[in-house]
Order: C-alpha cells, then structure tokens, then sequence
C-alpha cells in the first residue's frame, strides 16, 4: 500500500506540471509587468535591461543542462549496452537526468545501472568497470 501512495503522488505530480506550466506561459505579461514595477521609474530602463539579461542566461543554462543531458544519456545508455544490461536506453535515460542532481547527482546515476546488475552479475569487476566508466562520462562531460 504504501508504494501505491507514492506512484498515486508521483502521477500527481506529474500530470500537474503541464497545467502549471500553462499557466505560467499564460501569465508571462503580468508577471513581467509585476517585476518592473518592483524597480522606481527612474530605474526602470535599467531594471528592464537587467531583468532580460537574467532570462537570456537562465535560458542558454538551461539549453546548455538539457545538451549535456542528452550527450550523458547517450553515451551512458551505449555504455549500458555494451555491458549488455536489461533495459538499456531507460537506465541511461534516469542515469543521465540523475546526473543533473547538484553534488550527488554523479553518484546517483549510478545506481539504476547497479541495481539491473545486480541481478545479472556475479562478479565484483562489472560494477568497478562500470563505475570507472560512468564516472569518466561525467567527469568529461
């Protein structure tokens, strides 16, 4: 029962997030006005200036996260396939955006790959390999 609660939250919340998104697009103007009227009309000119500075960068961190993204995915699910691990495209897929986690994230996407090879292998050289490897995706990337 209680996975159940946690699949029932995660579905939650993952159908809200399109609605929220909606609604932010939606809302984009008001909340662009609301922001310039945070500065005085003095400094409005340069609040404006400042504030599209802002969304240029948080735009170009955001496509240069999901490119890297897309480079770990790639090069882990390959990884993955190599090692002829069950399902490997999805645990490079979860490996890939695990890594995008601040810190422990490198360390995390481990852990999809570690778990389906602990039911597929019997040999400590597989995982060092396989860390080894994984931790040279995301050091390199």
């Amino acid at each position: 029962m209680r996975g159940i609660g946690s699949l029932y939250a995660l579905l939650l919340e993952v159908t809200f997030m399109p609605f929220w998104f909606f609604s932010c697009w939606q809302g984009k103007r008001e909340v662009w006005h609301g922001t310039l009227q945070l500065f005085p009309v003095s400094a409005a000119h340069a609040g404006q200036g400042n504030a599209r500075r802002l969304r240029d960068v948080l735009r170009d961190y955001l496509i240069g996260m999901s490119l890297v993204a897309l480079m770990v995915i790639a090069a882990s699910s390959l990884l993955f396939w190599f090692q002829d691990l069950d399902y490997p495209i999805l645990t490079g897929i979860v490996s890939g955006l695990l890594n995008m986690v601040p810190y422990i994230g490198a360390v995390m996407a481990w852990l999809p790959a570690f778990m389906i090879g602990l039911a597929k292998w019997n040999t400590v050289g597989h995982f060092v390999g396989l860390a080894a490897v994984l931790t040279a995706i995301h050091i390199v990337r």
